[in-house]
């Protein structure tokens, strides 16, 4: 790794001004998509667990109502509202 940044240092003492900005443009717009990805990977795993979440917690609702307990029981187990549980699973 501390040779790598060696070499760079050194390309970078040989260009001009125009090849440095050039340069920096082009480390910037490498960086930027780096970061984009980062966060709709990020924003993307977030999604997927929260859509997960609620289908268990559907899916553990429909089971406790066939078993015969309370809404407001369902409710409180599952983290789901009554009006959502109606929605959804009724």
């Amino acid at each position: 790794m501390v040779f790598k940044e060696a070499i760079e240092k050194a390309e970078l003492s040989k260009m001009n001004d125009i090849e440095i900005a050039r340069y920096n443009a082009s480390l910037k717009a490498y960086r930027d998509n780096i970061n984009t990805f980062n966060y709709a990977l990020k924003e993307g795993l977030k999604k997927a667990t929260d859509e997960g979440e609620l289908k268990r917690a559907i899916e553990m609702a429909s089971k406790c109502l066939k078993r015969g307990i309370p809404l407001a029981d369902v409710a409180y187990l599952t983290g789901l509202t009554e009006n959502e549980i109606r929605n959804i699973v009724l």
